[in-house]
Order: C-alpha cells, then structure tokens, then sequence
C-alpha cells in the first residue's frame, strides 16, 4: 500500500506506520467519548427508561399517577406513601432534571451508573407497603389524625409504625389489645415528636393498657413531710420514661368528646419531660429561661382562675402542679390549637416553639 502511496523508500515506512496507527487510535477514541458523553434527546434514551422506570414501579406498587403528572409532583407522591423514601426520591428527581433538562449538563456514565443504582434501591423500597395504608382506619375516629396536614401524617405514620415495633403493648385486667388500638395509640404519641426525633422516647419499653380507669397505690407527702401510702384511681400515669399506663375507655372517651380530653397527648408529654430530666416542669439554672417564665406565669394564672372557681380553657387539672399543668397544656396545644393561640398567645408561641409544629395552622378544630 505504502509503495503504491508513492514511499517506496522502506526507511519511512514505521514513521507512516505509527502516524496512521496513531489517527485511527485518536479516531476510535472520539467517537467513543462522543457515545459515552451524548446527552439525552428523546423519552427514548437510557435517563427517560430511567425515570419511567421508577413511575412503573411506584404504579406497581399501587400508586395511582396521571398520564402527564409533573416529576416533582410523581416524587412528592411517593414521598407520601413511603415516607423512608422521601430524601432518595427528592435527589433522585433533581439529578434527573439538571440531566435532562441543563443543556450544559451531560449524563456522564458514572452519574448514569449511580442514577441506576439509586434507582434499585427505590424500587426496593417501594416493594414494602406504603406505611399510610396501615393507619387509613383511624379516619373519623381519631380526630389527631384528621387534623393532620396531608405533609405530616405520613411522617407521623412512619414514627407510629417504629412506636409499635419497638414498644411492647400489654393488656390489663383482662383487656385483649386489637390492632387499632395500637395504632391509635402509637399514631397519637407520634405527632408531638414528628419534628423532634424518637430520641424523647428511646427509653420507652411498655405500654400497660387498662379497660377502664385503674386504681394504683401511691406514696403521698405533705407540706410537713409526711408520707402517707394511699390508693388512688387514674386514668393514665407516668412514672418515669420506660412505661405508660392508660385507660382505653378515657382514650375513646377523649375521641367521641373531641374537646380537647386527650390522655395519650397527656401521658407522652410526661414522658418527654422525664426524658428531659423534668426540665420542662421544673426550673433548675440549665433550661430556657424564657419558657419558665411563660409556664410559671401561665401556671399560676390558672391556678387563679380555679381558685376563683372560673371556666377556662386549660384543664383544670393542670392547677396540681406544674408538670400536669406542661401535660394539659399539651393537651390544649394540640386539640384547641387555634383557641389557645387566641386566649394564651405566649403560651402557644412556647409550645409551638418546643415542638416545633404549627397546629393553629392545620384543619379547622371543633368549637
């Protein structure tokens, strides 16, 4: 070839030899960079399989996605029914639109390649059972779980869900625990740390669960100091952060009246200020000064109200002392929101503040 070229001198020809070998190596190069690096053009390409791959499997799964649904709306949807889905879905969705809609950005095969591999694990994930579905039988008899905005409950859905696995239910006095009451219970206790962590409960170990109310000997001392042994009947106790016991008759009692009667609210508000070290309750030098002077105010003003024998909005059994004063208004904070706000603004705003959530802001709440 290299004679019929004209070089017929041999002393050229591993110059040649290596120059063409050299622009066809380069050539092979380029045009495998340029397959590798290619951005997408249609919902044809490997980033489109990838994101319709993901809506099958959500609609798989039992989600139900419009034909021309948004990608963000489609991510927040999935981000509902599994909630420990709700960050991989999020990162998922933003990669694949700076990838497909950027024209600056190409999908490089190592972005591609993790794309993919998120994709497994989402998919793998949206095999188990969206945990909402386990809680939609609370509608219309819990009335938390109503108020609810549609962002929380499945958040407070998940918690719920890690309450029940973790936490060890036990019937008294002849009580068989059912499914539902379970749930009720761990759905109610999990809304006032959806924002806060598990971390208030980690102590928490059992779940003492009585037909009606119950009747428990308790240590009393008065102002001289003198402990008297006395018998006493409850409807709920916290005695420190390792076990709850409950009435189910005063849990359905506070459901029917929904008038702002909630003992599980009450209860688990004990248990976050045990876990607090009673700090909530208690003014020792290391809490928030602020708040005590909001609880301490607040506390004494309706012990002032009661004394004087005044309707009020706040239980009046909060007047005991001011760790049932922190759990009734508890109480209050979640189930009269909007009257709270009204009626005890820095009071709410403390609350509001402890746990982070806005409840004055959700559905409308009974009269």
């Amino acid at each position: 070839l290299l004679e019929r070229m004209g070089f017929a001198n041999t002393s050229y020809r591993p110059l040649i030899w290596l120059l063409m070998s050299g622009a066809l190596v380069w050539a092979l190069i380029a045009l495998w960079a340029m397959a590798r690096e290619r951005p997408p053009a249609s919902k044809g390409d490997a980033l489109g399989k990838l994101w319709e791959s993901l809506r099958d499997g959500a609609q798989r799964s039992g989600l139900t996605i419009a034909p021309h649904e948004p990608p963000r709306a489609i991510a927040q949807r999935i981000a509902m029914a599994w909630p420990m889905l709700a960050e991989p879905v999020a990162g998922f969705t933003d990669q694949y639109l700076r990838l497909r809609y950027e024209p600056q950005s190409t999908p490089a095969s190592a972005q591609m390649a993790a794309m993919t591999r998120a994709l497994r694990r989402l998919r793998r994930g949206m095999k188990q059972k969206p945990m909402l579905d386990d809680y939609q039988d609370l509608a219309g008899r819990v009335p938390i779980h109503d108020r609810l905005p549609p962002n929380l409950r499945p958040r407070v859905a998940q918690l719920a869900a890690k309450l029940e696995k973790r936490v060890h239910f036990t019937g008294c006095g002849g009580l068989t625990i059912t499914p539902f009451m379970r749930r009720a219970i761990a759905f109610t206790a999990a809304v006032p740390i959806v924002n806060r962590g598990a971390g208030l409960y980690a102590d928490l170990r059992a779940v003492l669960l009585y037909p009606d109310e119950f009747v428990v000997t308790q240590d009393i001392e008065d102002e001289n100091g003198v402990v008297t042994r006395a018998t006493d009947t409850l409807s709920g106790q916290t005695e420190d952060t390792s076990r709850v016991l409950l009435s189910w008759s005063d849990i359905e009692l506070g459901h029917a009246r929904n008038d702002g009667y909630d003992v599980v609210l009450h209860e688990f508000a004990h248990v976050i200020d045990h876990h607090l070290d009673g700090r909530l309750s208690r003014r020792d030098g290391s809490g928030d000064a602020h708040w005590h002077d909001v609880m301490e105010r607040e506390y004494e003003a309706l012990c002032e109200q009661v004394d004087a024998d005044v309707d009020t909005l706040i239980d009046p059994y909060g007047a005991e002392d001011q760790a049932e004063f922190f759990a009734v208004a508890t109480e209050s904070f979640f189930c009269r929101s909007q009257l709270l706000r009204e009626r005890h603004p820095s009071l709410y705003d403390a609350l509001r503040r402890l746990y982070r959530l806005d409840p004055a802001a959700w559905s409308d709440e009974p009269a």
